[in-house]
């Protein structure tokens, strides 16, 4: 190979490394744009989501209190009499 050949093709492999370093952080701006513009939208989704699971494991608690309460009573009652 000659040495304007190794010349041409190391230009090319810089242009190519430089073109996709440029395209490498253009997508990480776009994804931080992103991630700032959606980011907080998303984390408020999900603490509703997760306010709403807490007051579901709260009731199905209570629930069950009230059925084991009931059922100890009842089983006091059945022994008693």
């Amino acid at each position: 190979m000659s040495e304007s050949s190794i010349k041409v093709v190391m230009e090319q492999i810089t242009s190519d490394r430089s073109e996709f370093l440029g395209m490498l952080k253009e997508g990480s701006d776009e994804l931080y744009a992103d991630m700032k513009e959606n980011l907080p939208k998303k984390i408020e989704k999900m603490k509703k989501n997760l306010t709403k699971i807490n007051q579901q494991l709260t009731f199905y608690n209570y629930s069950c209190s009230l059925l084991l309460r009931n059922s100890f009573f009842s089983a006091f009652l059945c022994f008693k009499y």
